[in-house]
C-alpha cells in the first residue's frame, strides 16, 4: 500500500469525468481547524466548568486579588488562600457553580470577560450575567473584578 496518510485518486474514464484515469496520490486533504488561543482567564473559567478547583488555583497568581459580585461574599479575596475561600462556597468540587463565558476581549495583559453565572443549591438555580475585568502577571490571573455591565468591565480593562 502507498504512503500512510496519502490518498490515491482513482477514477474511470466516463464522459462526465473527462480525463480522469489511473491513480495519482495526493497529500492528505483533511485540515484540522486552527484552535483559537485561549487566555488564562478562559482556562480558569473552563476549569470552573469542569469542577476542577485545583486547576483554577494553578491559573491564579499567588498574590491574586479577586473582587467577585456583591452577592458572592467578601468584597475582595487576596492570594491563593482567599481565592480558595471564595471557591469553597460553591462546594468541594465546585458542584454548585457553572460559568458560561459569552465574550472575551484581551489586549496585552488586560482583558474583560462576560458570562452567565449559574449557582445551584438544592432544587434552586440562580443565574445572572456578570462581566469581569482582569489583569495578568507572569501568565496568571493577578487581578479580577466583577462589574455591573460589560461596558464597565471593558472600561476598567482599558479596552474602551
Amino acid at each position: 500500500m502507498g504512503s500512510r496518510g496519502r490518498l490515491a485518486q482513482l477514477g474511470e474514464h466516463f464522459p462526465y469525468k473527462e480525463g480522469v484515469t489511473g491513480s495519482s496520490p495526493v497529500p492528505p486533504i483533511v485540515k484540522h481547524p486552527a484552535r483559537a488561543k485561549t487566555t488564562a482567564i478562559e482556562r480558569l473559567f473552563e476549569a470552573v466548568g469542569r469542577n476542577d478547583p485545583e486547576r483554577v488555583l494553578e491559573l491564579v497568581h499567588p498574590r491574586a486579588e479577586w473582587s467577585p459580585t456583591v452577592w458572592s461574599g467578601e468584597p475582595m479575596y487576596r492570594g491563593e488562600e482567599g481565592v480558595h475561600l471564595w471557591l469553597s462556597q460553591f462546594g468541594e468540587e465546585l458542584e454548585h457553580l457553572d460559568i458560561q463565558v459569552r465574550d472575551v476581549e484581551v489586549r496585552g495583559d488586560r482583558g474583560a470577560v462576560r458570562g452567565i453565572v449559574f449557582d445551584t443549591r438544592g432544587s434552586q438555580t440562580f443565574a445572572v450575567e456578570v462581566s469581569w475585568s482582569f489583569e495578568m502577571e507572569e501568565g496568571l490571573v493577578r487581578r479580577g473584578r466583577a462589574h455591573g455591565s460589560w461596558e464597565d468591565a471593558l472600561g476598567a480593562a482599558g479596552l474602551r
